[in-house]
């Protein structure tokens, strides 16, 4: 479902969103945990840093008069640590968690950086970052990355 939306995955696996965002929170919440666990003292030679725009419910250029200094809504940013040589996410953090919309970002982004290190074969490589990195050796499928 790379790249769909709540509502396209509610349409095509024919399940409630809110039961598609409940078990995307669970899941984030074992991927960071996952990454806590497996991406320490890992050998870095040059850390590359960037940031990932994204928006809670609307962006900040739309909010009304009255939304403007609520947090909760509008503009976050994930800031992201990579390691140059294996491409391995080493760390990230998101910007502007206020609310529990937010939490279902958060989740969002650890269950994809997860998939990135671990199950996604990166085409310069030609194995997982995780791999390139010696934190396995093999490619993780869903199935193992929801079960660590």
């Amino acid at each position: 479902m790379e790249g769909c939306s709540i509502n396209t995955i509610e349409r095509v696996a024919e399940v409630h969103h809110t039961t598609i965002l409940k078990l995307l929170v669970l899941v984030g919440e074992k991927c960071a945990k996952l990454m806590g666990r497996m991406v320490v003292n890992v050998p870095v030679t040059d850390v590359q840093c960037d940031e990932i725009w994204g928006f809670v419910q609307k962006k900040e250029a739309h909010k009304w008069p009255w939304e403007a200094h609520d947090n909760s809504v509008g503009d976050a940013y994930c800031f992201v640590a990579i390691e140059r040589r294996s491409k391995l996410i080493l760390n990230f953090a998101l910007g502007r968690r206020d609310q529990a919309t937010t939490d279902q970002l958060w989740a969002a982004y650890c269950l994809w950086f997860a998939f990135y290190n671990f199950c996604r074969v990166h085409k310069t490589l030609r194995i997982t970052p995780a791999m390139a990195s010696g934190l396995t050796d093999r490619v993780w499928g869903l199935a193992d990355l929801v079960a660590a």
